[in-house]
């Protein structure tokens, strides 16, 4: 008797992301193979672009670090801004989350 898709293939939340489990063993997600096998053309000029603004706007700092410093700094920054935006994006989903159980955020 063939199996149900439902019992081959499940999601797994695990904290604040999830996983996949197909047959028993751990599986990518579709987004995973998609931005391993695809370049992300807009992501390079969105990196770019943040270094530049951040070079723009701190740029009486920047002379203060060493050169090592000042590579890892510039180098974390689109690093830092992806992290607060999926931190602002977490929490988002959280207060919606809670609006859609009819409760008052």
């Amino acid at each position: 008797m063939p199996r149900r898709p439902a019992e081959a293939t499940r999601r797994v939340n695990q904290g604040r992301g999830h996983r996949y489990v197909l047959d028993g063993v751990k599986c990518d997600g579709v987004t995973t193979v998609i931005g391993a096998a695809l370049a992300k053309p807009a992501l390079v000029g969105w990196a770019a672009r943040t270094v530049a603004e951040l070079v723009a706007q701190r740029r009486s700092i920047l002379t203060e670090m060493s050169d090592a410093e000042l590579v890892d700094f510039l180098a974390g920054a689109p690093y830092r801004e992806r992290d607060e935006s999926a931190n602002r994006g977490t929490e988002v989903h959280r207060l919606a989350a809670e609006l859609a159980q009819g409760r008052d955020v």
